[in-house]
């Protein structure tokens, strides 16, 4: 009983950090074996009105591997983490807008800036790039799909992102 307790109190402490003031949510953590945990939230009335950042929890909360997000106990997104690469399934019905910023690396293997792109994604993938390196989003040209190449971390629907796009 006790570590079913920490379990929740865990997952309520990492959903804090994303989550709190922009929606109301339950959260707790599952062990998942060597994987680690698995940490399920159900956002509740959930409008979309507040960005929330998915992805932070995945890079940054080492001991989380899984991630399942519900809206009013509706599955919509199943995350995973292996190694530094992070795939999304967005569930039937699903709908969301989602940022992906990236390291721009030169030739050398240098960061030379920050690549973003705003995208509107569903159980069909990338339905809508809304904008891509702080513009309104046009067509993307040969230098911008070498940009989003740069990005291998970010999978959706099973396709890297340069795939997706």
């Amino acid at each position: 009983m006790d570590r079913c307790v920490k379990l929740a109190v865990r997952g309520k402490q990492i959903a804090d950090k994303s989550f709190e003031g922009k929606a109301s949510f339950q959260a707790y953590c599952k062990e998942i074996g060597n994987a680690g945990r698995a940490l399920n939230i159900n956002l509740i009335d959930y409008n979309g009105g507040e960005p929330i950042k998915i992805s932070d929890i995945l890079q940054q909360e080492k001991d989380i591997g899984e991630l399942n997000i519900y809206c009013n106990k509706n599955h919509d997104i199943y995350a995973c983490r292996e190694g530094k690469k992070r795939y999304y399934e967005f569930k039937e019905e699903a709908h969301y807008q989602m940022t992906s910023t990236w390291p721009v690396k030169n030739e050398f293997g240098e960061v030379i800036s920050l690549c973003t792109m705003v995208m509107n994604v569903s159980d069909s993938g990338i339905t809508k790039i809304l904008k891509f390196s702080g513009k309104d989003y046009t067509l993307l040209s040969e230098e911008d799909k070498k940009l989003i190449k740069q990005n291998e971390e970010l999978h959706i629907q099973g396709l890297s992102l340069y795939k997706a796009v």
